[in-house]
């Protein structure tokens, strides 16, 4: 499963009201300013942990970036504490989470509260070769 189906899953399981986009929103959603949506990309694969002449772990990361809708009811701080909260439950950390700002390309009279989060996890290789 690459990490950006994992993180979509937990993402779509907290807010299922919420739309969970992989790699890039499609064409037909990217003028919904009234719906929240989250863009999943990857941030990092790489090598890590290195034992016995090999690799033992690689460190996988995810950029999340909230588009927040303007029916949204609730607060966006809590929200966004909650989810960092379910994703590290399922191993993932924030490694970073910038402040929030608006993203003018959106429209010309409403902008979306946009947020930029990173999470990040280490998986051991055994774990990927069901060992």
């Amino acid at each position: 499963m690459r990490p950006t189906q994992e993180v979509s899953q937990i993402v779509g399981a907290f807010r299922p009201s919420w739309l969970v986009f992989e790699n890039f929103i499609p064409k037909e959603h990217v003028n919904d300013l009234d719906n929240t949506q989250v863009l999943l990309t990857e941030f990092k694969s790489d090598i890590t942990n290195y034992g016995d002449g090999t690799f033992n772990s690689v460190v996988l990361a995810v950029t999340i970036q909230i588009f927040y809708g303007f029916n949204l009811s609730e607060s966006m701080l809590l929200a966004e504490i909650e989810l960092m909260e379910k994703l590290k439950d399922s191993g993932w950390l924030t490694i970073s989470s910038e402040p929030h700002y608006l993203d003018v390309s959106t429209n010309t009279t409403k902008q979306q509260t946009k947020k930029n989060i990173t999470v990040e996890k280490i998986v051991e290789i055994n774990e990927l070769k069901g060992e």
